[in-house]
């Protein structure tokens, strides 16, 4: 398993008690943290995870998820063979 990265310079609050149900929360982005956090990571796309610690405290994780690795191409060969039975 690959190691966590926190996502540095951006942070999900809980949404207040008086907020609305269609509220989730909202996010606070450093710029200036949030901008070198992103040249870290390199160019294309970069996805993040909002995940509940253990302390019930929201946070925000690197999705480093590559996906399956592509299976090899199986190549289906008829039987020529007249001897089966069906």
């Amino acid at each position: 398993m690959a190691d966590k990265i926190f996502a540095k310079g951006i942070y999900f609050n809980e949404k207040s008690g008086n907020a609305p149900d269609f509220v989730l929360g909202s996010l606070s982005i450093k710029t200036g943290e949030f901008i070198e956090f992103l040249k870290e990571q390199g160019k294309g796309d970069l996805k993040l995870k909002i995940l509940m610690s253990k302390g019930g405290k929201p946070y925000l994780e690197v999705d480093t998820w590559k996906g399956y690795p592509k299976e090899d191409k199986v190549e289906i060969v008829e039987s020529k063979n007249d001897d089966l039975p069906f």
